[in-house]
């Protein structure tokens, strides 16, 4: 080799050695651009996101006061609940009432069996007041029918108890003695 070969060797070498070097160079720029675009980006959006932040604060308020009106409806809910159970049992216990009334009522009534198996409060079978009534007259002995007026003496009870089965009140006292 000659020394002409050789310098075009080394020529050549830093040739390539530049090349390299240029392009390194080029590609350390281009990362560097594209960092400071990416910042600058994220610095936009930073700044938007500052720009919301109002909104986002209003959106917090009108979802706490969403959230305490629901509360409050359920806690107005929940006190007509307690409200409506408290009419259901006020209404069971004037029913009962009702019923204890119709039932002592039975009691006392010489023309109701309230001892009887098929006993229902307030269902009496007792006569009533219309005039067909006193004209037909059903006798509990024969069970034939009369079509004479018969306002003397009522019907015969449904198997009534006599006086001396009749439960007494509370006390021991006997109804005649009321």
């Amino acid at each position: 080799m000659d020394v002409v070969d050789v310098v075009i060797w080394i020529v050549v070498g830093l040739v390539l050695v530049a090349l390299v070097a240029g392009l390194v160079l080029v590609m350390r720029k281009r990362k560097q651009e594209r960092q400071a675009r990416d910042h600058a980006r994220a610095q936009e959006l930073r700044r938007e996101a500052a720009a919301q932040t109002p909104q986002v604060t209003q959106s917090q308020l009108e979802a706490r006061e969403a959230a305490a009106q629901a509360d409050l409806a359920r806690a107005e809910a929940e006190r007509a609940e307690r409200r409506a159970a408290e009419a259901k049992q006020g209404l069971r216990v004037e029913e009962a009432r009702q019923e204890d009334a119709i039932r002592e009522a039975d009691r006392l009534d010489p023309h109701v069996d309230h001892r009887a198996d098929d006993y229902q409060p307030g269902a009496t079978g007792a006569p009533t007041d219309t005039p067909e009534a006193d004209r037909t007259d059903i006798t509990a002995d024969s069970g034939t029918t009369s079509t004479e007026t018969n306002v003397a003496a009522p019907p015969a009870p449904r198997s009534a108890p006599a006086d001396d089965q009749v439960d007494e009140p509370a006390g021991g006292k006997h109804r005649g003695a009321l």
